[in-house]
């Protein structure tokens, strides 16, 4: 029973279709309509694209044209800003450096004045130049690579080493080598250049 409605649903739903293919009399009709209607929606679309592209590159000109004016315009206060605060650099740099200045004096006043402090310099002074002294001796291809600040930054490392818990007496140390006579006999006895 179920198969023979199947068939008769087949066999309608194929009546129906060749009934809309015969109401349709003439098929050239349906794809001339068909053409001309595609023909009429690329001739639109064509002009669509051109008023798109034409306004489109006015848009560009008259944007380029008022963010160059703008540029122009904010250029000017950057510019007078940028000098503001190189003049506020450099004060606060000048302040910083008196302070420095202030400071180094400080720990000159209390470290050269303490007998402990300036025997625990003196003895690292002495035992950094006679280390590099006899390192000298043994590799004299090491002069060619070594300069003055790189000797004076190798001796704060040590003293940061060693005296970790005070930096102050650090640099009071690297200051004083800096300008020590035993570390500018060292630099002229082994040529090292500043």
């Amino acid at each position: 029973m179920h198969y023979k409605i199947f068939v008769l649903a087949i066999l309608f739903s194929a009546c129906q279709e060749s009934d809309n293919s015969l109401s349709n009399k003439s098929p050239d009709n349906k794809s001339s309509t068909v053409k001309s209607q595609s023909r009429q929606d690329k001739i639109q679309e064509n002009k669509f694209e051109k008023d798109s592209i034409t306004n489109l590159s006015q848009y560009k000109k008259t944007n380029l044209i008022t963010v160059k004016k703008n540029n122009s315009l904010e250029s000017r206060p950057i510019s007078t800003t940028s000098k503001k605060s190189m003049k506020e650099n450099a004060s606060k740099t000048q302040e910083l450096n008196n302070e420095y200045q202030q400071k180094k004096e400080k720990w000159n006043a209390f470290y050269s004045e303490d007998s402990t402090w300036l025997e625990l310099y003196k003895t690292s002074e002495e035992s950094f130049i006679k280390g590099w002294e006899n390192e000298f001796k043994k590799n004299p291809n090491v002069l060619s690579t070594i300069n003055k600040p790189f000797l004076v930054q190798l001796f704060c490392r040590r003293m940061e080493k060693i005296f970790f818990n005070s930096p102050s007496f650090i640099q009071f140390s690297t200051d004083r080598f800096k300008s020590s006579d035993a570390f500018s006999r060292l630099q002229t006895n082994w040529k090292i250049p500043d």
